[in-house]
């Protein structure tokens, strides 16, 4: 870092999300810990230093050390440092990948030829395609944004409508465990004031959801 300078420095790293459980390991508060200490070494070299969390930190029912650690770190970085920004992208959806988790097995699912049973078709989350992530982050470092950024769609949508908007075919394929209907408001929807004020638009999550 002293050799390189930087003037702004991104952190997105993380535990790894590809292990089954990786949301109950402890070393996510090790993460935090990491994270914190690489946000002091950027400001002490005169950089900005831009974290990045996730909106479950502002999901009061999801207790884990990784929402943990991800509230420990931003609350830290800002509290200590108020010119840094803290990103909190939404539910990103990235099917090529197989995320989140629930994307993953349906697809595993289906290349298996089997049928794919939904626990809670209802639950609404504010759900946003990866694709748009970029767009989003370049327009925080154009405008210089600080403090907490939202990153999402903040509109809701059920996990049954994420199935069938990445597979039209999907309502062939799957049981559901609970009334497709009975729908609750999600914790949290993501503030995009700020970005969509900059002119700022989640093209791609638009389009998978009116496909």
């Amino acid at each position: 870092m002293r050799n390189i300078r930087p003037n702004i420095v991104l952190h997105l790293a993380w535990l790894s999300t590809n292990g089954k459980n990786y949301e109950l390991e402890p070393a996510n508060l090790d993460w935090a810990v990491a994270t914190s200490s690489l946000a002091s070494i950027a400001e002490d070299l005169g950089a900005w230093f831009i974290g990045t969390g996730s909106i479950i930190e502002e999901c009061s029912e999801i207790a884990s050390p990784y929402r943990e650690s991800k509230i420990l770190a931003r609350d830290k970085i800002l509290s200590t440092f108020p010119t840094a920004t803290w990103l909190r992208p939404a539910w990103l959806l990235n099917p090529v990948e197989g995320r989140p988790r629930l994307i993953g097995e349906y697809f595993r699912s289906r290349r298996n030829h089997e049928s794919f049973r939904v626990n809670s078709p209802a639950t609404q989350h504010d759900f946003m395609h990866i694709a748009d992530l970029p767009s989003a982050l370049a327009l925080i470092l154009a405008s210089r944004l600080t403090g907490v950024q939202d990153i999402g769609l903040g509109i809701p949508h059920t996990v049954l409508e994420v199935l069938e908007s990445i597979d039209p075919s999907a309502h062939e394929n799957i049981f559901l465990d609970d009334d497709p209907t009975a729908s609750r408001p999600p914790e949290y929807l993501s503030n995009i004031e700020r970005l969509t004020n900059l002119g700022w638009k989640p093209n791609e999550t638009t389009r998978l959801f009116r496909s």
